[in-house]
């Protein structure tokens, strides 16, 4: 019997459909309805001048309702109540560290939906000097041990990817 290849623990197979999830073009995956999706994954676009950085966060809707539901069941029952658990949950799953270890404190930019998804927006001042930083994104970890989370950061005309799957600790952010 044959295993299926594997990259950091991850199926090739689930990794080539968050890259294509990444690129926009879903289409190229098979998807079932929300209930039984076979793809547990967010994209994360990282944009930073060297003084800001701001991050959009695509997840899937189902997976984030149930996550967030999962630690605050009275969330859903309006969406002020909905957003400020989403910024709870993110600002402990998406971390931006300093070079010394320093977390960057994030701040709500908001969220809105789209068909199947819903679309986060965090940001964060880094303070002057800051050069060196890095990343982890733990979002959906413990609900799905498949979860994959994808980073594109750019900073300037740099371009970095980075994958997070369960386990990984922060990453370097070029």
């Amino acid at each position: 019997m044959t295993r299926p290849h594997v990259v950091q623990g991850v199926p090739v197979r689930r990794l080539l459909c968050a890259v294509a999830f990444a690129a926009g073009a879903l289409g190229t995956c098979r998807v079932v309805p929300a209930a039984a999706h076979p793809l547990h994954t967010t994209i994360t676009d990282l944009v930073t001048d060297g003084r800001t950085v701001r991050a959009s966060i695509r997840i899937f809707s189902d997976d984030f309702n149930a996550g967030i539901a999962r630690r605050e069941p009275q969330a859903q029952s309006s969406p002020a109540m909905f957003e400020r658990a989403a910024f709870a949950y993110v600002a402990r799953t998406v971390v931006l560290r300093r070079e010394r270890g320093a977390i960057v404190p994030l701040s709500w930019c908001g969220l809105r939906r789209e068909n199947d998804l819903v679309v986060l927006c965090v940001r964060a001042s880094l303070p002057a000097g800051t050069r060196h930083w890095s990343l982890s994104n733990t979002l959906l970890h413990e609900m799905f041990d498949d979860q994959v989370n994808v980073v594109r950061a750019t900073r300037g005309t740099a371009r970095q990817h980075l994958l997070f799957v369960r386990g990984d600790g922060a990453k370097a952010i070029r």
